[in-house]
């Protein structure tokens, strides 16, 4: 398995990181004590900020503990080093334990039936539980049935993306230690077991598919985030990736935003767009469009879904797919392994994403980019 630790960035951070998980796995037990940040730099010739940092990350999930005074001792769960058995034996329960998927949406509505595909495909698999598939909250007023369905599930509750505006009945949840997992995406302040994309590595993916063709001019359009942390993630790593190649990086809110700047300032105007999701790339790309800009030919855009092409769209946005079913597939999983065992580390797996190239990305020239 992997760790994922998402503020993890440069090479020299993911090579402390990478030699630490290593002293874990090779021998440490839950409850060892880690050498010294001031030891560890000086193995590994790095300073002791980039060290501290490290190890304060690895801290935040769980895998490290640090108590004042006495040191920093491994804090995870053994099986964090293992990774996922497949068949977890459930000691002293009898029968199956149901399994609620809460979520905004119907399960088999566009963007989730491959999620919910996952889910069931991994409970066939499994003597251990059972899926009640006709639970999903939309309103905040349904607040009752949300807790009924709770009672119902004995425990075992899986949750995806859901309205900002419930989340303080899941916190409820998880304060009550419910086996909980939060699928795909989850508000940054929530610590709780999670499965999701690796978004840090998708978008690094993308700005290397805009950078290899030529692109220099890069800016992000986020849309309406709602506070995930996966948004604050993909930024993040677009952010750093422009650094990194000493570009300026620009974050917009929203499509006018970006049309708005184009209009007034046409010399600066960005050659590459990187979208949060498809919705808001289709979206920009019909506004443009309408605004007599072609995509590719005079911007090209990146996406996040992999959604099939709107008809009033003339191709299909290049864009990185999300393993949705692998991901339910994943979930369930971890389900298992909370009704089996009590990890005292929050567990967060992050599966990769594939970019899949289609129509929307131009490979431009020198002079194109105003060089």
């Amino acid at each position: 398995m992997s760790y994922g630790v998402i503020m993890i960035q440069t090479e020299k951070q993911k090579y402390i990181q990478d030699y630490i998980l290593r002293l874990i796995k090779n021998g440490m037990r839950y409850g060892d004590v880690l050498p010294s940040i001031k030891e560890l730099s000086i193995r590994l010739s790095v300073s002791q900020m980039t060290t501290s940092r490290v190890m304060g990350h690895l801290e935040a999930i769980g895998v490290l503990r640090k108590i004042h005074g006495k040191g920093t001792f491994v804090g995870g769960h053994e099986l964090l080093q293992q990774g996922l058995p497949e068949h977890v034996r459930l000691e002293n329960r009898n029968g199956k334990a149901v399994i609620t998927f809460l979520s905004p949406f119907p399960h088999y509505c566009p963007g989730m039936i491959d999620y919910t595909r996952g889910i069931e495909a991994a409970i066939d698999h499994s003597q251990y539980v059972l899926f009640n598939r006709h639970v999903y909250i939309n309103k905040v007023h349904e607040e009752e049935e949300l807790k009924d369905a709770i009672e119902k599930s004995a425990g075992i509750i899986l949750i995806s993306s859901y309205p900002p505006a419930m989340q303080y009945i899941i916190c409820d949840i998880i304060k009550k230690n419910y086996p909980v997992v939060l699928l795909d995406r989850w508000p940054g302040q929530l610590l709780c077991h999670s499965v999701a994309m690796d978004h840090t590595a998708a978008i690094e993916s993308g700005m290397n598919e805009f950078y290899r063709n030529g692109h220099r001019r890069i800016i992000y359009l986020e849309g309406n985030d709602f506070g995930y942390s996966s948004t604050a993630a993909r930024i993040e790593s677009y952010r750093s990736f422009m650094i990194r190649h000493e570009l300026e990086p620009v974050v917009y809110k929203n499509p006018q935003s970006v049309i708005r700047d184009i209009a007034n300032f046409p010399k600066e105007k960005p050659t590459a767009v990187f979208t949060n999701c498809d919705s808001i790339g289709y979206e920009l790309a019909d506004i443009l469009g309408r605004n007599g800009q072609k995509i590719p030919d005079d911007i090209s855009i990146i996406g996040i879904d992999d959604d099939e092409k709107p008809a009033n769209c003339p191709c299909r946005l290049t864009s990185i797919a999300q393993p949705k079913y692998e991901l339910g597939v994943k979930t369930v999983e971890l389900l298992n392994l909370l009704l089996a065992e009590s990890p005292p580390a929050f567990i967060r797996y992050f599966l990769p994403g594939k970019l899949n190239l289609h129509q929307s990305v131009k490979n431009i020239t020198d002079k194109e980019n105003g060089k």
